[in-house]
């Protein structure tokens, strides 16, 4: 309960913290922030990844930002079986996956870039999560990685809370919390509420079932693009988180079989974000796996908050040097 209402004293300030704005610019400090629990996010390092990054700036000021990952051994399928079928039923008692965890159990790694990298793309952190089942809806209920990049600081996420339901464990519809039904706030424009702010032409959540998950937030797709089988899911697909109405992660989904296989490629370029306020969120990505090394490359490019001779300094400062320590 303690942790509860230290959450509601800062959570506003929280929200309105931008990525590339100084902690001294609200009323916050490394102490206060230094008390919100991280634990539910995750293991705080990519080390089992093998991750590494680097970002780019073109005469343009357009950013590359570049993320290289390998698989854990034991992040594999074993028999897991598409569209919950098998051990991936629902039923909660099937066992457990290669890595000794339940099937549907969530599996959450993270680590906070320095800050040129956010005052750059936008992208405060970013996490991995291994999906031996996947997720909804349709066609998505498949063995996957899920690369998403949170343009929120973690403290603001730790907060998403929600009371849960089913197998896999969403935030049930009927929230009692003012925490738990921020997560269905979704960002409606005023003057066109079929558009949602920030967020690509034709991206909303399910209709029907939508989807929030701890930590995580509101998953919203271009539905027409989602597989409607798994068999059909064989390329990455992306999509778009929020929290309390407004856009707080953008995430690549990538099929096991797309990184499994022989060498594989894959790109997009994305219809325009509608009624952009983040203006660093990527307008093209590309992937690829190289079967020889076992390498996977996640590439985001987009519009830099920072180029020139300030990245260029700012990186030469921050390159190999630990990531912020605002955790716990």
């Amino acid at each position: 309960m303690a942790n509860f209402h230290l959450g509601w004293r800062i959570l506003a300030a929280l929200a309105m913290l931008s990525v590339g704005s100084s902690l001294n610019s609200v009323n916050l400090d490394l102490k206060t922030l230094s008390q919100i629990d991280l634990s539910a996010l995750g293991t705080p390092n990519l080390n089992n990844y093998k991750m590494t990054y680097d970002v780019t700036v073109d005469s343009n000021c357009q950013y590359i930002l570049l993320i290289e990952f390998e698989k854990p051994a034991d992040q594999i399928p074993g028999n897991a079986s598409p569209d919950f079928q098998g051990v991936c039923q629902q039923s909660g008692n099937t066992g457990n996956a290669p890595d000794g965890q339940p099937w549907h159990a969530t599996r959450r790694y993270w680590m906070q870039f320095p800050s040129y990298v956010s005052d750059t793309t936008g992208f405060d952190h970013m996490s991995i999560y291994w999906r031996p089942c996947g997720l909804p809806p349709l066609g998505l209920r498949k063995s996957r990685f899920d690369v998403t990049f949170y343009n929120v600081i973690p403290q603001y996420r730790a907060f998403w809370t929600c009371s849960e339901v089913g197998i896999p464990r969403t935030c049930s519809p009927n929230q009692t919390s003012t925490l738990g039904r921020a997560q269905f706030v979704i960002p409606c424009l005023e003057r066109d509420p079929t558009f949602l702010a920030n967020l690509p032409v034709g991206f909303e959540p399910d209709p029907t079932a939508p989807a929030a998950y701890q930590y995580e937030g509101l998953f919203s797709w271009n539905i027409d693009a989602v597989p409607k089988i798994a068999s059909n899911f064989t390329l990455p697909q992306f999509d778009l988180s929020t929290y309390d109405g407004n856009a707080v992660a953008w995430r690549l989904m990538m099929p096991w079989s797309y990184v499994s296989g022989p060498n594989s490629t894959a790109s997009s370029a994305h219809d325009y974000y509608v009624y952009q306020t983040l203006p660093q969120l990527p307008a093209s990505w590309n992937t690829t796996y190289d079967a020889g090394s076992g390498k996977i490359t996640v590439s985001l490019g987009g519009s830099a908050g920072m180029c020139g001779a300030g990245f260029a300094s700012a990186k030469a400062q921050q390159q190999g040097k630990p990531s912020r320590t605002l955790r716990s």
